[in-house]
């Protein structure tokens, strides 16, 4: 009993930090195998032997991606309306696609990209959607070029659906404050994108936006939420794939961070 506690401490510890270090389903210490390969080195990028090219997925898997895709474009319809719907099912799309063919790509396997309804509860009408990676990476470039793929697909039809939203959109007075309506936080990308469509807006004017523009902005929003150096999201496995075991402590630094700037929000 006292030799397996302390080793239980150990792996719970350890499976802590591997998620924290953005490494998670990947093999401990296999994406360090080649660490020179983070800067570029022309090591090979699975070891002594490539792996085999994963197999299609099979008949149930693409029931099921397919099955949650039409749940996901009801519920987003049923949010927002059909020019919504083809717009964040899109953006969402052209995201988890640049995770899965560049696994593709260097044969890791994975599921197909598998949405995530959510009617009523979130304003988004969906949670987004994931791929589920199986199996070893040899080292640091392949999952730096993995996390980095869907931020980068996705950010082109976000920007896009920005630019057409807003100009499809138009200029009201703002609401009465006690009146409901939902009201967004702007990014400085979307702002300058509001500047270039609306110049001298005046502050008792609102943009009505259109659904398009609401997609775009949920994109972008799902993108940079999806930047965050933490754990399992893009920027934690971006982190680790230039940083290695050492990432966890950038986490870590990055979630106190957030936890304060909450706290002064709250008391502000």
């Amino acid at each position: 009993m006292q030799r397996t506690l302390p080793r239980a401490v150990a792996r719970a510890t350890e499976t802590i930090r591997s998620i924290l270090e953005g490494r998670g389903v990947f093999t401990a210490g296999s994406a360090d195998t080649h660490p020179e390969t983070a800067a570029g080195s022309p090591a090979p990028l699975f070891g002594a032997s490539p792996p085999s090219v994963p197999a299609p997925p099979s008949r149930r898997q693409l029931v099921r991606a397919g099955s949650l895709f039409l749940l996901t474009a009801v519920s987003t319809w049923l949010t927002a309306g059909a020019a919504y719907a083809v717009a964040i099912l899109t953006i969402l799309s052209c995201h988890e696609m640049g995770h899965y063919l560049m696994c593709r790509r260097y044969r890791v396997p994975a599921s197909l990209p598998l949405f995530i309804p959510m009617p009523l509860i979130s304003p988004f009408g969906t949670m987004g959607a994931i791929i589920r990676m199986r199996g070893q990476v040899s080292n640091r470039r392949i999952l730096y070029d993995i996390g980095i793929a869907g931020p980068l697909a996705g950010i082109v039809p976000a920007l896009f659906a920005v630019g057409w939203g807003l100009a499809h959109s138009s200029i009201i007075a703002r609401p009465d404050a006690a009146a409901a309506y939902l009201s967004l936080g702007e990014s400085l990308l979307f702002r300058w994108a509001q500047g270039l469509f609306f110049p001298g807006l005046n502050p008792d004017q609102e943009i009505l936006l259109h659904p398009v523009a609401f997609a775009g902005w949920a994109g972008l929003f799902v993108t940079a939420l999806n930047l965050l150096p933490i754990g399992q999201l893009d920027g934690g496995h971006v982190l680790y794939g230039l940083f290695g075991r050492s990432s966890w402590r950038i986490s870590m630094i990055v979630l106190v961070g957030l936890g304060a700037l909450s706290l002064l929000a709250k008391a502000a």
